[in-house]
């Protein structure tokens, strides 16, 4: 039998692959490399056979006796494969060295096979018919009773890890530069004026302008503020003015004289602490200024009925030209300066339309609809108070449905 079947014959015995496939690569090896194949197959051999396989339980023999003999005896058995191949099996080989090669094989494959037996089942693991000693008495842990129940748990549950809360600015702008002045600091005095002058300029000759008379206030929700403002320039004519930041709805009116007057009603969602910024130019010098910053601080009263209820608004929508068959929707938000939310509705729907609350922002509302002709479409929408329905506030809003031929 040549090497490379009696190889494959060794290792189909040992279940260690397919006959076909092992016969082929032993034949590829041996051919390429006879001395050093017959090696590595034997180490190959080795790793595979880490079990018994079914010839070792019925014939009490292991599968590293099954591959020895057959490469210890295929010297014998195929010379003229040896002759060809100028290759010896470790039968050619000298004693020392073919003993070596047995004994190294066969104590690795039972060294393995025994040692992973061993290793699988672990030590102190139970044998089949052996008595396991009795369990501790009394127990070392108590039986479990009603207190080992699962409980239901009936508080709420989030997956946040985060939250930010932002006061609905209720249709006005964020002043995102507020960095939340407290009561102690408010109580602290005014803020000093900032001057700023040209680079390299004396201000030793140019007293810098101020302002005159200009405090902090303090004042309840639904009490209005009017600050006059009135520059001063010690070394010249009449000082200029501009505001850098006012707060949201205050009034800025001049009233020729060379002063102004900030005129502003806060209400309920202006309680806190708001600051503004105005600015004195001098006269000669226009790069030659000085900052104010003023704070007014606005007190929430006892009686609410005190601050005036202010009339809802509606968020301006500019006019929009749609196509005739597609999808509208157009988001619609009514505004209270009392922090309530109106009622927003639309007059004369489209047919088909729905108008449902945005999922996130409060007081908007989104109308969804699908136009089927071409035409001008004006929509009546109504804001009626929360807290007052007399109050009421309507606008239009231009819709110009167009066929799909008008759009390239």
């Amino acid at each position: 039998m040549p090497r490379s079947d009696a190889v494959a014959a060794a290792l189909v015995r040992s279940h260690t692959a397919e006959p076909a496939l092992v016969r082929s690569w032993t034949h590829r090896t041996t051919a390429a490399t006879p001395r050093a194949a017959t090696a590595l197959i034997a180490l190959l051999v080795l790793a595979a056979c880490g079990s018994d396989g079914p010839g070792s339980k019925n014939n009490n023999t292991t599968a590293s006796d099954d591959f020895v003999s057959v490469i210890a005896n295929d010297g014998e058995n195929d010379d003229s494969d040896n002759d060809a191949n100028n290759t010896p099996g470790i039968g050619d080989l000298p004693s020392d060295m073919g003993e070596g090669l047995n004994g190294d094989m066969n104590g690795g494959m039972n060294g393995g096979m025994n040692g992973g037996m061993n290793g699988g089942m672990g030590e102190g693991t139970p044998v089949a018919g052996e008595i396991l000693a009795p369990l501790p008495s009394p127990p070392l842990t108590p039986p479990p009773d009603a207190d080992d129940e699962p409980v239901l748990e009936t508080d709420p549950a989030s997956t946040l890890r985060s939250v930010v809360t932002l006061r609905d600015p209720h249709g006005r702008i964020v002043d995102t530069e507020n960095t939340g002045v407290t009561d102690e600091q408010f109580e602290s005095g005014p803020l000093p004026a900032v001057v700023t002058a040209p680079e390299g300029y004396d201000t030793s000759a140019n007293v810098a302008p101020y302002f005159v008379d200009l405090h902090d206030v303090d004042v309840f929700a639904g009490q209005r503020v009017e600050i006059i403002l009135r520059p001063v320039d010690p070394d010249g004519d009449y000082a200029g003015m501009f505001p850098e930041r006012l707060p949201a709805g205050a009034g800025y009116e001049d009233n020729f004289d060379g002063t102004r007057t900030l005129s502003w009603l806060p209400l309920q969602p202006d309680v806190g602490i708001t600051e503004f910024t105005i600015v004195a130019v001098d006269s000669t010098e226009p790069l030659y200024r000085v900052s104010r910053t003023v704070r007014i601080r606005v007190n929430l009263p006892d009686d609410l009925s005190t601050i005036p209820n202010r009339p809802p608004g509606i968020n301006s929508v500019r006019p929009v030209s749609v196509r005739v068959g597609d999808p509208v929707v157009l988001p619609l938000k009514g505004t209270d300066p009392n922090g309530t939310i109106p009622d927003l509705a639309v007059l004369n729907p489209p047919a088909g339309s729905t108008f449902v609350p945005h999922r996130t922002e409060p007081g908007m509302r989104l109308l969804r609809f699908v136009p089927e002709e071409a035409g001008v479409i004006m929509l009546e929408v109504e804001a009626r108070d929360a807290d007052d329905p007399s109050l009421v506030a309507r606008t239009s809003v231009m819709l110009d449905v167009r066929d799909p031929d008008d759009y390239i």
